[in-house]
């Protein structure tokens, strides 16, 4: 098999790889979600800014919220999720307002906001400055 015959070969099974991760990570951030939103802790958060990441999934905006999620009988914290969002339910999710959220009670910073269609939600720490 000299190189020439080979090149279409490495593309496909590098586009077979690539879809695999793709829909493997998809796959994965689903369940995750679905799992906390079943079985996660329930608590209100407040919205503490809303911004948007500049980025779109299917023509609806990827926003980032930060929030301030106030557990019963625990420490409020701030942290913030990544989402993608029907533009109609932008006016929901305002600075102010309180949300139902789930949270793991093992790591605090996985939190999903109930009551939104969205794609799977991303969470990072914020830095406590």
């Amino acid at each position: 098999m000299n190189s020439q015959s080979s090149f279409p070969v490495t593309i496909v099974a590098a586009s077979i790889i690539i879809g695999a991760v793709f829909i493997w990570t998809n796959f994965f951030s689903e369940s995750e979600e679905e799992s906390l939103l079943s079985s996660g802790m329930q608590a209100d958060a407040e919205i503490l800014t809303i911004a948007n990441s500049g980025n779109r999934y299917d023509k609806e905006p990827r926003i980032v919220l930060k929030l301030k999620v106030i557990p019963v009988n625990e420490e409020p914290y701030e942290t913030e999720v990544i989402m993608v969002i029907s533009q109609i339910n932008i006016p929901r999710l305002q600075p102010g307002k309180i949300v139902k959220v789930r949270y793991d009670k093992k790591d605090k910073m996985k939190v999903v906001i109930e009551g939104t269609e969205s794609i799977p939600q991303q969470t990072e720490k914020v830095s406590e400055d």
